[in-house]
């Protein structure tokens, strides 16, 4: 079994049953396997205009907005929005599986994220909602009044309605945090099969400059579990494997290679070959 990152390409190769569809990922990971219907999206990829499928007037869509495809309606396409959901119709030729994420701009406004799901309402009609709006979506607060807040969602998809106040919780700003747990310290250099565990079988091919963890040396193989954008783990060759050392302040100075250096500056990561130089054929190591 293995962990498919949101956002991983796939390509659908048929259906599985009444909701479910066998894919090939198309990650850094390159498997085939069987997922649920609802989690394969799609990407609008240019500004584009949807028709609720509830009535009212279209909705502006901006480049980046994560869908769910429902079904295809000659040359629109019947899509259920991720974050903000709602269903409706978009051109099909503006759904893509990726293209460039949504630029967010300054909010205009105090930014709040919702502690749980709620339904955006309608400020002129009460009694009709907008969408639901997902925990951990992002919202920008306009003015509070007897219990609501009227907002307006921050992303790709612009709502303005009313929520429950008590759902509101102060945006915090996002800090970059390095757990060592799940920092990789090898790199695949060269496209290369990923073993089960056991049996020898051939689970799917890791591309090359996919990081990955080394869980355990099994001799000329090794366990690793990936960290891209798909996570699996299984057994890999040791050969193809770079080991990524860090390079701290007050090590003193050490030669620099652009080419293979992974991030520039301090603090960046060098490869170096996990396996020590090789015997020359004379039976002496080579200098």
């Amino acid at each position: 079994m293995a962990q498919i990152m949101p956002g991983t390409p796939v390509r659908v190769i048929r259906a599985a049953g009444s909701d479910a569809l066998r894919v090939e990922v198309l990650g850094s990971v390159r498997l085939l396997g069987i997922v649920r219907a609802h989690t394969v999206g799609l990407r609008v990829c240019r500004p584009v205009s949807l028709r609720p499928e509830g009535g009212g007037g279209p909705l502006p869509v901006m480049s980046g907005l994560d869908v769910r495809l429902i079904a295809r309606r000659g040359k629109d396409a019947l899509v259920e929005t991720v974050g903000v959901v709602l269903r409706g119709q978009v051109p099909a030729d503006a759904l893509a599986v990726s293209c460039p994420d949504f630029l967010y701009p300054e909010p205009g406004g105090p930014l709040f994220k919702l502690r749980r799901a709620v339904q955006l309402v309608d400020p002129r009609v009460p009694e009709r909602t907008l969408a639901r709006v997902e925990a951990g979506e992002e919202v920008v607060g306009i003015l509070e009044d007897a219990g609501q807040a009227r907002v307006r969602t921050y992303g790709p998809l612009a709502l303005e309605g009313l929520v429950p106040r008590d759902a509101l919780a102060p945006a915090e700003r996002k800090q970059v945090t390095l757990d060592s747990s799940g920092t990789p310290d090898h790199e695949v250099n060269i496209d290369t099969e990923l073993y089960a565990e056991s049996g020898g079988k051939i689970l799917g091919r890791i591309r090359a400059g996919t990081p990955v963890l080394l869980e355990e040396r099994r001799g000329e193989m090794a366990r690793v579990f990936t960290l891209g954008d798909v996570r699996t783990r299984g057994l890999v060759a040791v050969r193809p494997l770079i080991r990524l050392t860090p390079v701290n302040e007050g090590e003193g100075p050490r030669e620099r290679d652009e080419r293979n250096c992974l991030f520039g500056g301090t603090g960046s990561l060098f490869r170096e070959p996990l396996l020590p130089p090789q015997p020359a054929r004379g039976g002496h190591p080579q200098h």
